[in-house]
């Protein structure tokens, strides 16, 4: 039906009028899944869940595998030597919105011809109307030549490692 940016157009009131209005599907639909349990994945389904009062409990979700939710904006004052990293940290289970259905494994593929997405578990798959995707970065060091050992010099750091 719809894809989801965090730029995108679909407003609250339309998701609002459209969830009070859609026929209810089976316990592996969701009105609004996000792919991603980071900082903006999960301000957006908790800014969902408190203005679509309409929704039924459990109509959206959040589809991460981490245990540990880590704010990662923090990584710059741990770098600095201000914060730890284990400041940085919440268990996911702690962060996660009220209302918000936590399907703790990984997207593996996005069908959105089919408003579905593939889960990496014995989930299967899940369908959407809405559908935001917000995974956040991945670190492959590898792929710069020489990035790895030149992280190990005395100096040389990054907030992500």
């Amino acid at each position: 039906m719809a894809l989801l940016s965090l730029t995108g157009r679909v407003s609250a009131n339309h998701l609002r009028r459209y969830a009070s209005t859609a026929a209810p599907k089976d316990k592996d639909h969701f009105h609004l899944v996000v792919v991603g349990g980071g900082a903006g994945g999960l301000s957006i389904a908790s800014k969902f869940t408190e203005v679509l009062t309409t929704l039924d409990k459990g109509k959206v979700a959040v589809i991460e595998p981490s245990d540990m939710h880590y704010y990662q904006p923090m990584w710059t004052l741990v770098g600095a030597g201000i914060k730890t990293l284990d400041q940085s940290g919440r268990p996911m289970a702690k962060v996660m919105p009220k209302g918000v259905k936590w399907i703790k494994d990984r997207a593996m593929a996005i069908e959105p011809d089919q408003n579905r997405v593939r889960l990496s578990g014995a989930n299967g798959t899940i369908t959407y109307d809405y559908l935001l995707v917000a995974v956040g970065i991945n670190i492959d060091w590898h792929k710069i030549v020489g990035l790895e050992e030149a992280l190990t010099t005395p100096g040389v750091c990054s907030n992500y490692s």
